[in-house]
């Protein structure tokens, strides 16, 4: 049982740790969601008692830790890897961003790189297209 319980918390662990280092600003965020939370439901817990039976003063702050800090990760584990192509682009843009350029040249040189890339793959697309056109059908059925 220990073992069981011992992996659990490498495996809940490695998902913290994880978390906490790709997605700060959403684990801080959660974290200040949950300190309001549990502050607002210690204040209005007799209320929400009387009125609807629910006793939230025994939530604690850990419990609305696992409200908060989900709640601003989504977005985290919703995203997708952007390709190597638009992670290079991405990564020529921020360069360009922090140059000494004026804005009207970052953003003359931003459009540009935008523009280029986006050429790009317009043109691959078409390539695929061709190729798939001139592809010979089988005519004879398998």
């Amino acid at each position: 049982m220990s073992d069981a319980n011992d992996s659990a918390s490498k495996i809940a662990l490695s998902v913290i740790d994880n978390l906490i280092l790709k997605n700060p600003k959403g684990v801080a965020a959660g974290t200040l969601l949950a300190w309001f939370l549990n502050t607002l439901s210690t204040i209005l817990s007799p209320l929400i008692l009387k009125e609807f039976g629910i006793d939230l003063s025994s939530v604690g702050l850990w419990g609305w830790m696992g409200i908060g800090i989900p709640a601003f990760s989504i977005s985290y584990f919703l995203k997708k890897d952007l390709p190597e192509d638009a992670q290079a682009l991405s990564a020529a843009i921020d360069i360009i961003d922090k140059t000494r350029l004026s804005n009207a040249e970052k953003r003359y040189h931003q459009r540009k790189l935008i523009d280029d890339f986006s050429m790009e793959i317009v043109m691959k697309y078409r390539e695929q297209k061709q190729l798939k056109l001139e592809k010979p059908k089988n005519s004879i059925p398998d």
